[in-house]
């Protein structure tokens, strides 16, 4: 079965190459109205989520997601710069 499963500040994302990735929670930070998560994978992938919460009866959650080529702390720092996805955008 595909798609992704929370539990408590970890996550596992299921047929990734054939594969169960689990995610841990690596950061989190907020500016203004807006939160981001971090979850980073064993293998060094990992998803940046940002949580728009101007309107309060429509918050959103979108998503940017690296593979392990990519460094994790200066994506990090760039978090407010990122193009976030809707989740299924993710994997088109």
């Amino acid at each position: 079965m595909s798609g992704l499963t929370f539990v408590d500040d970890q996550f596992q994302l299921h047929d990734r190459g054939g594969n169960t990735v689990n995610y841990q929670v690596a950061r989190q930070d907020s500016v203004g109205d807006t939160q981001y998560n971090a979850w980073i994978a064993a293998d060094g992938s990992f998803i940046i989520m940002e949580r728009n919460l101007t309107d309060r009866n429509d918050i959103t959650n979108k998503y940017v997601r690296f593979d392990s080529s990519a460094t994790f702390q200066t994506e990090w720092d760039n978090r407010t710069g990122q193009t976030y996805l809707e989740y299924n955008e993710l994997f088109t």
